[in-house]
């Protein structure tokens, strides 16, 4: 269950190995949530981006969790231990001076984003509206 609730429609460990898994997964659940193919392409770059980050900067292993709340598709990703964390996690850097645009491609295919950084790792959340039923 997500924090909010909604029950998790994806928890996937991934490494550089499960990358293709986790593209593949992420992609039929957009495309079953509604979102059309270019959207759902958009939503499975921005989630690959920021795996990618995990295994490059992070350690080399995360979590990704998907949920939808009502009107929305959520991607969390980890890469760290975050609940072991006693500190409270602080707001990253708006374009943090990293190699690399991952971040800068997430932010810019989600409809929202929010990061945080703590002690023991990393979470990044995207969210992705989903079209309204006509």
């Amino acid at each position: 269950v997500a924090g909010d609730g909604v029950p998790l429609l994806l928890d996937l460990m991934f490494g550089a190995v499960a990358l293709r898994v986790l593209r593949a997964e992420v992609l039929v659940l957009a495309r079953q949530a509604g979102l059309p193919d270019e959207r759902a392409g958009e939503m499975v770059l921005a989630v690959h981006e920021l795996a990618a980050n995990v295994i490059r900067h992070g350690g080399g292993k995360g979590r990704l969790r998907v949920w939808q709340p009502a009107g929305a598709l959520h991607c969390q990703v980890d890469d760290g231990d975050l609940i072991a964390s006693a500190d409270p996690p602080a707001s990253l850097d708006p374009f943090p001076e990293l190699p690399g645009h991952g971040l800068w491609i997430a932010r810019r295919a989600a409809n929202q984003m929010r990061a945080f950084s703590g002690p023991c790792g990393t979470r990044v959340t995207l969210i992705f509206k989903l079209p309204v039923a006509q």
